[in-house]
């Protein structure tokens, strides 16, 4: 069980690309490794290490992301210069995300995968969904054609938070493996009341 747990994340720019990044690198390093061109195999090398992402070509995504964690006129403002604060906390069901609006959202530990991904910045665990349909469109950022890109609902937890508390990923990992053997993988069985109480207190943004 996850000890219950709260911390503030501060993401802008260079942190959404490193969102991005973790999200689809994998499937990036796949493509690039079948790039046979001599001319590009230094280019292909470099990018299976830090795969390429570009936020242009996601803006809607990027919007999406903020304003869902609370941010105001993201449109107008430059991608260099978006950015948001927000609150997490951990508790039995998942995790609550607070925002500077005053509006929350609870996410159950089921809708994770429990495999995390190490970012420039901590460690992202993402959500259990079909992302990444292409990984040519991926690679020039319009896989949206395939399917959903969102990254929304995906738990991150900052360097800082895994340094002062050195169980808590493995703990995580344990609470996504025991919520999803539960309900049988997201599929069947309904939740229980308990959890849809949890889901649904959460207060929206209006």
């Amino acid at each position: 069980m996850v000890t219950p747990l709260s911390y503030d994340v501060h993401m802008d720019s260079a942190g959404l690309k490193d969102l991005l990044r973790s999200s689809v690198g994998s499937l990036m390093r796949r493509w690039l490794v079948l790039v046979g061109d001599v001319i590009l195999v230094v280019l292909g090398i470099a990018c299976m290490r830090r795969p390429p992402v570009m936020l242009s070509t996601r803006r809607s995504v990027v919007d999406e992301w903020l304003r869902y964690h609370g941010a105001r006129d993201v449109s107008a403002a430059p991608l260099n210069e978006l950015s948001c604060t927000y609150r997490v906390t951990l508790s039995e069901h998942g995790f609550t995300e607070s925002m500077a609006d005053g509006s929350s959202r609870n996410v159950p530990w089921l809708t994770l995968k429990d495999k995390p991904v190490r970012g420039d910045d901590g460690i992202y665990f993402l959500r259990d969904g079909g992302l990444n349909g292409s990984a040519l469109y991926n690679f020039i950022g319009i896989n949206w054609a395939f399917r959903d890109e969102g990254v929304v609902g995906t738990l991150f937890v900052p360097t800082s938070a895994v340094g002062a508390n050195p169980d808590l990923v493995q703990s995580i990992r344990a609470a996504i493996r025991e919520s999803r053997a539960k309900y049988r993988n997201g599929k069947g069985e309904a939740p229980d009341p308990a959890l849809r109480a949890w889901v649904a207190e959460a207060t929206s943004r209006e």
